[in-house]
């Protein structure tokens, strides 16, 4: 959630009570955290993946990141607990494009990230703004 210039998160207890939920009360069985910032915190996302797998909660789920946020460890830990795709903000095929819009990241970088992700057995989809 954002409170003007300040973010804040939901516990990964928080998150998880309600994925349970949706689990046990509707039949989900794929759940979407939508938006680029679920990966950038590098101890929440893994707390969320260890209360997943510790509640041993049947489902799959997807997530988005920023490319410059993608790293081995976390995408490992995270397949552990059943993440089945990652969208990756690669958002121009163009360095120029890139560089204009002020994105901070490289055509190299975005490979690598989806190199890395395909490696790890995780789906990968680029979201690209045209």
């Amino acid at each position: 959630m954002i409170i003007g210039k300040k973010f804040r998160s939901r516990s990964p207890e928080n998150v998880v009570d309600e994925m349970e939920e949706l689990v046990y009360k509707y039949g989900v069985r794929n759940i979407s955290f939508l938006g680029d910032i679920f990966m950038l915190n590098k101890r929440r996302a893994p707390a969320i993946a260890d209360e997943i797998k510790n509640r041993n909660i049947d489902l799959s789920f997807v997530t988005s990141s920023r490319v410059d946020t993608v790293n081995r460890e976390l995408l490992e830990h995270l397949k552990s607990a059943c993440m089945s795709t990652l969208y990756c903000g690669v958002e121009s095929g163009s360095q120029r494009v890139l560089d204009l819009m002020g994105k901070g990241i490289t055509l190299k970088r975005a490979e690598d990230a989806m190199k890395v992700t395909k490696k790890c057995g995780i789906n990968v989809m680029g979201s690209f703004i045209l």
